[in-house]
């Protein structure tokens, strides 16, 4: 992922660094946006985090990211591995917390957390909500009706936009 990202950012003022978002050395007020795509799910201290991106922020700053939708980490119980999920059980939503579950043939430890929960996360570390989105499937990108179909079922990811105040 991060010779890919060094790719995609050739000839750009980018920087890519490789590093443990718990123990990184978050310098204060240096980014005008923070992004970070499909990783606070794996989190345990989200509150910890989001205060130190916050702090990172330049006044006005932006902190986009996404995390696998609630309602796919609440429960993989119609999951089972070696196949490709076509039924999906919410269950659990309000019983937030760990989860161990498998993925790419490796059990992982994500943390469940409901929608609300990350909103009020972000709302404790100072932010301002500007856009909460749910990752619809655009048909455009797929070249398979079935697979389109198929991701319009549920949710998949869950997007929020917030803001660092003036």
């Amino acid at each position: 992922m991060v010779a890919l990202a060094k790719e995609n950012l050739l000839g750009s003022a980018a920087q890519v660094v490789r590093a443990d978002i718990c123990a990184w050395t978050y310098p204060l007020e240096a980014f005008e946006v923070v992004l970070s795509r499909l990783a606070l799910h794996y989190i345990e201290d989200l509150d910890g985090v989001l205060r130190e991106i916050r702090g990172c922020l330049i006044p006005g700053g932006r902190f986009i990211f996404s995390v696998e939708h609630p309602v796919l980490t609440s429960c993989d119980k119609a999951f089972p591995p070696g196949t490709i999920r076509q039924d999906w059980i919410v269950d659990n939503y309000f019983n937030t917390g760990q989860r161990v579950t498998r993925w790419m043939g490796e059990l992982v430890v994500k943390y469940h957390r409901t929608v609300e929960d990350y909103f009020v996360s972000l709302q404790k570390a100072g932010f301002v909500i500007e856009q909460l989105r749910e990752g619809k499937p655009d048909r455009h990108a797929f070249s398979a009706n079935e697979s389109f179909e198929r991701r319009t079922r549920i949710p998949l990811f869950l997007i929020f936009g917030a803001r660092k105040p003036l």
